[in-house]
């Protein structure tokens, strides 16, 4: 946390803004007073930006803190571009528990939520986080990586609409199809035969055509043959086959649209990636490709002074889990509140690793052995890379198993002994 920026006397006026589609309810406290005044503000970028223009000229552009309940979004992509403005996101769980110390009733209204905010970030300014923004290529990767998951997200939704679709009238595709339903062939199998009436009236010379083009190996091509030949079909409904089949065309057509964005997004992930200063670091850990590295970059970025040790990635990521303790109890629970995407980036890395890594397989083997299930096996050892990772960062060194195996054999580490089992 920033000491300058967490000092109450650097502001010269405190707000709290309750955001929505639509509105936004702002209270505003200037420093030394306990008067706030109210605004509304409709949300349209002629109307924000006239208002806080306006607001930076009746300050003199002074430094402002202002608390919002979100760190991401469209207004906080506007309010970043105002150099006088100071963000300090607040947990939507952490007002709710202040608002309850008011109201019993834990009764929700907008403008009362605005005035709590500026109450907060007027009294506990020590307490709060401010929006650091990171560097364009940093920026640039966590975007692109987002956005990648979500669409890859999109297909996966998709091939499993599919899936259901096809099991109620032509389930041979899905046998010849096998796991990869989304892949360009399958679709553009789809798109050519939607039926099961379509492909077993197909000649084997046009079948072959077909799957040559889709460049199958002739093994693959003789086997799927052999499948359409001696498949029956699950209804001769004339009527549902056809009608059934203009949603398959669909779906696989939007499942090749799809792939081909994502093949748009590695490209460009890969070329920015490449470009960045410390994109080195994350492309030489195990397993991790471009893709991995660059959700993992546009975690760190490129300042320092982001994370002072890896138990503050812990924390930040949601890996860490919250320990309670009170009397005699003690309980170590799963953190809930965290970036969902950047925790979901460590833990999935961390099962990549498996494959690649000698200490994360033999880790993760201990840990199963000693009871654990796979994800709290997975999550300890994304949290033990958080630790490795952070230190590579810290020092802008590429990460080496070499040199971390010789550190384990220094330390007689326990999984040195998994190691040679595994080995």
């Amino acid at each position: 946390m920033n000491n300058t920026l967490n000092d109450p006397s650097r502001y010269c006026a405190f707000i709290g803004i309750d955001w929505a589609d639509k509105k936004h309810d702002i209270h505003i406290m200037e420093n030394g007073s306990k008067v706030k005044k109210h605004f509304e503000v409709q949300h349209h970028p002629k109307k924000l930006t006239k208002w806080f223009d306006e607001l930076g000229i009746r300050y003199n552009h002074c430094p402002i803190a202002v608390a919002i309940e979100t760190s991401r979004g469209p207004l906080i992509n506007f309010l970043v571009q105002y150099p006088f403005l100071t963000l300090f996101p607040v947990n939507p769980l952490s007002l709710s528990q202040y608002r309850k110390s008011f109201r019993v009733s834990s009764a929700i209204d907008d403008v009362n939520d605005s005035d709590l905010l500026c109450e907060m970030v007027a009294t506990h300014l020590d307490r709060l986080s401010c929006i650091k923004q990171d560097d364009q290529q940093t920026r640039e990767l966590r975007l692109l990586s987002e956005q990648r998951r979500k669409i890859v997200q999109q297909r996966v939704d998709i091939s499993n609409a599919l899936k259901a679709h096809l099991k109620q009238y032509f389930p041979l595709a899905i046998e010849l199809a096998g796991d990869e339903i989304h892949s360009k062939s399958v679709c553009e199998f789809l798109l050519r035969f939607p039926t099961h009436e379509l492909i077993t009236h197909a000649t084997d010379q046009k079948i072959r055509t077909f799957y040559r083009k889709q460049r199958c190996w002739k093994k693959t091509i003789d086997k799927n043959i052999n499948i359409i030949r001696n498949a029956k079909p699950l209804t001769t409904d004339s009527i549902l086959t056809e009608t059934m089949a203009m949603t398959t065309k669909l779906y696989a057509q939007m499942l090749l649209d799809i792939t081909n964005s994502v093949q748009e997004y590695d490209d460009k992930i890969h070329g920015k990636l490449s470009a960045h200063p410390d994109g080195f670091i994350f492309k030489s850990l195990p397993g991790a490709g471009s893709i991995f590295a660059s959700r993992i970059t546009s975690v760190y970025g490129c300042d320092r002074s982001k994370f002072n040790a890896s138990d503050d990635v812990q924390k930040h990521s949601g890996v860490a889990p919250i320990t309670q303790k009170s009397g005699n109890k003690h309980i170590v629970m799963f953190r809930i509140a965290c970036p969902k995407f950047i925790r979901q980036t460590f833990v999935e890395f961390a099962k990549l690793s498996i494959q690649h890594s000698i200490w994360a397989r033999a880790f993760y083997t201990m840990k199963i052995d000693r009871g654990k299930t796979r994800q709290m096996a997975l999550r300890a050892l994304a949290f033990k890379w958080i630790r490795i990772i952070t230190k590579c960062w810290k020092e802008r060194k590429a990460y080496d198993e070499l040199i971390y195996l010789k550190a384990l054999q220094k330390r007689k580490s326990p999984i040195l002994k998994y190691i040679t089992a595994t080995s």
